[in-house]
């Protein structure tokens, strides 16, 4: 009877594991998938962005500055969790 019952734990972990990883996964904040942001920028040599006002950006910086003008000028909407979308 031990050994029937045994493998059920391993099992049981295996489905705790998963289910935590699912909902970490669904409650990650994302932005709304209609919502395109396109960034332009002048670069070097190596096609990294030049530095605005003295800073270094990155593409990912100017791509999120981008993508928070458009949500503030009502273009887009907030980030919200990725369950949401799903739901439509």
């Amino acid at each position: 009877m031990e050994l029937s019952q045994r493998p059920r734990i391993p099992l049981a972990w295996w489905c705790v594991a998963a289910l935590v990883a699912f909902a970490w996964h669904a409650g990650q904040t994302v932005r709304p998938p209609g919502c395109e942001v396109t960034v332009v920028a002048f670069t070097d040599g190596t096609g990294e962005p030049l530095p605005v006002d003295g800073m270094d950006v990155t593409w990912e910086d100017l791509d999120e500055q981008a993508y928070q003008d458009m949500v503030a000028s009502g273009q887009c909407a907030p980030p919200a969790p990725r369950w949401q979308h799903w739901l439509g």
